[in-house]
């Protein structure tokens, strides 16, 4: 009896890691879609500038539209790549910290917030 409720624990304990790395999988794809989106959101202003003055600008969103696709790439890549290393540690009862992704999407999202605020300010200045 005490062996059968070791093992259901054991068992329970494994699916809920197995499912919290899965729960992990799918936040590192949605980060890398919503990367996307926003480039998808650049395209939108691009295509209103004729509709609006306001939105006139002298550069263009190419260089930062490659940058949040590749960014949003990486991500998935990134993620998928995590994914299957954990499930392989797990499944010999190790883990090991994601410092590296953290970094990762810390460094991104800082490039990409430090880029919107200097096209905002540049466009600001050039009114």
């Amino acid at each position: 009896m005490i062996y059968y409720v070791l093992f259901l624990y054991y068992r329970n304990a494994n699916l809920l890691i197995s499912l919290a790395n899965e729960r992990t999988f799918l936040s590192w794809t949605r980060t890398s879609l919503r990367f996307v989106a926003l480039r998808v959101a650049l395209a939108k202003v691009d295509a209103l500038e004729p509709l609006s003055p306001a939105l006139k600008h002298d550069h263009s969103f190419q260089g930062p539209s490659i940058a949040l696709v590749g960014a949003g790439a990486g991500f998935l890549c990134y993620g998928t790549t995590r994914y299957f290393k954990s499930m392989t540690l797990l499944r010999k009862n190790l883990f090991r910290p994601n410092i590296a992704g953290i970094v990762l999407v810390a460094a991104t999202s800082g490039l990409v917030t430090g880029g919107g605020i200097t096209m905002v300010i540049k466009q600001e200045s050039d009114i």
